[in-house]
């Protein structure tokens, strides 16, 4: 005669913890999310505490519905081998049904659910920040070059010059890149600012050491121009050389001053401007 183990709650509850995998990922990002603008301006800042917030903030609803399909998907398991070991023989007699004490558990009104959940999020090996991150690519900064106090004010102004101020080699092609952006930007009758146009990969901001505070921009190109009037001009090609900027003072086109170049120009490509970054040692 078989003798029938009456299985309850906490006993279900102990056969999905045992069958718990090492890892689980809660947190699923698709292919095409990337991070909205307000996001990206953030990493740019270096404002990490608020991005892991706004990104996981939005999230957490996600990370629950995975640990309840988890629990459900083991409970229904670990329950339907139970009334095969109550059922050898398929005679379909009258044993135990577990449906109840399944519902239990993957309702989420128990003590012995939290138990559970508790246990796959100390699994939880998702990193919803990184992938939005990759996702994203590339993304167009601006950063001051030649602030307001510095700037040329209805007067001519030479490549030379430009190239001196900025702290950039007067070559060939420099004073050719740069006479050609003076043309566009008529300096003679207009103010003129200077910045740092570079697009870059955000994941490179991203694993950026720790602690680092100053980075070299290899091939940037130079905006001229007034960002109050959403006024000026790019350089066609980069500049040759390096430029060193402090990570403080990095931005989006879209968060620095003034008027952003994307909206002025209609949009603009960001591979068009990708530079490459080095931190500085």
């Amino acid at each position: 005669m078989t003798t029938i183990v009456r299985r309850d709650l906490s006993a279900l509850k102990d056969a999905v913890l045992a069958a718990l995998a090492p890892t689980y990922e809660l947190t699923y990002v698709h292919h095409d999310e990337e991070l909205t603008g307000e996001q990206a301006a953030m990493l740019v800042r270096g404002e990490w505490d608020e991005l892991a917030d706004a990104i996981t903030e939005v999230r957490e609803d996600g990370r629950y519905d995975a640990c309840v399909t988890i629990i459900r998907d083991l409970a229904e398991e670990v329950t339907r081998d139970w009334e095969r070991e109550d059922d050898p023989d398929g005679t379909d007699a009258p044993y135990p049904d577990y449906s109840a004490v399944c519902d239990e558990l993957t309702l989420g009104c128990c003590d012995e659910f939290d138990e559970v959940r508790s246990a796959i999020e100390e699994r939880d090996v998702s990193d919803p920040v990184r992938s939005l991150i990759r996702n994203t690519g590339l993304w167009l900064l601006r950063v001051t070059a030649v602030d307001e106090d510095h700037a040329w004010s209805f007067e001519t102004v030479e490549p030379t010059t430009v190239l001196s101020t900025v702290g950039l080699a007067a070559t060939e092609h420099n004073v050719r890149t740069v006479a050609d952006a003076l043309a566009n930007a008529s300096p003679e009758f207009s103010v003129l600012m200077g910045y740092w146009v570079f697009s870059v990969d955000l994941e490179a901001l991203y694993d950026l050491p720790a602690g680092t505070t100053m980075i070299d921009v290899t091939d940037p190109h130079l905006y001229l121009g007034n960002p109050f009037a959403g006024s000026g001009f790019v350089t066609d090609e980069p500049l040759h050389g390096s430029v060193r900027l402090n990570v403080s003072d990095l931005r989006t086109d879209r968060d620095a001053f003034g008027h952003s170049l994307d909206a002025v120009y209609g949009g603009l490509n960001e591979s068009a401007f990708e530079a490459t970054i080095t931190p500085v040692r």
